[in-house]
């Protein structure tokens, strides 16, 4: 078996327990500290709010709830933006860009996080999966997955 050569990426996680989730490469990201995000009432599971950031108004998702976990309030926000689409992801820390090296293991196909990976494998030698940011969006109402 070829093993897939490492790159350098940029991760987050949603909690520490959690493994990190690494973005594809080209994806633009902005870390926002202290945003000022409304609720959404009514909103779909896993869309907790909404930002706007210099006039343009993205969704703010938090994995934890799929988790079973309580929501993040209170986090630092990830601004990933694709395109036409965007939305902010509730954080745990700070994102870090390290070594991201896929593996040929694949997600538990129980896990929460199994519909919005690409794979898995190690960031930083711990354990992470390949964001899938546009199934993400798509599947929590946050945008679409063309871009």
């Amino acid at each position: 078996m070829i093993e897939a050569p490492a790159t350098r990426r940029l991760a987050f996680r949603s909690h520490p327990d959690l493994p990190w989730l690494v973005l594809s490469e080209g994806v633009l990201a902005e870390l926002l500290l202290e945003p000022a995000w409304c609720a959404l009432p009514g909103a779909s599971a896993g869309i907790y709010g909404a930002v706007n950031v210099r006039g343009t108004v993205y969704p703010v998702f938090d994995l934890l709830p799929l988790c079973g976990r309580p929501p993040a309030q209170g986090a630092p926000l990830l601004l990933i933006e694709t395109g036409q689409t965007g939305a902010a992801a509730a954080i745990h820390g700070e994102p870090r860009v390290g070594v991201w090296q896929a593996d040929s293991a694949t997600l538990d196909a129980d896990s929460p996080l199994a519909n919005f990976v690409f794979g898995v494998g190690t960031f930083e030698s711990e354990p992470a999966c390949h964001f899938d940011h546009r199934r993400c969006f798509r599947t929590l109402g946050g945008g679409d997955d063309t871009a």
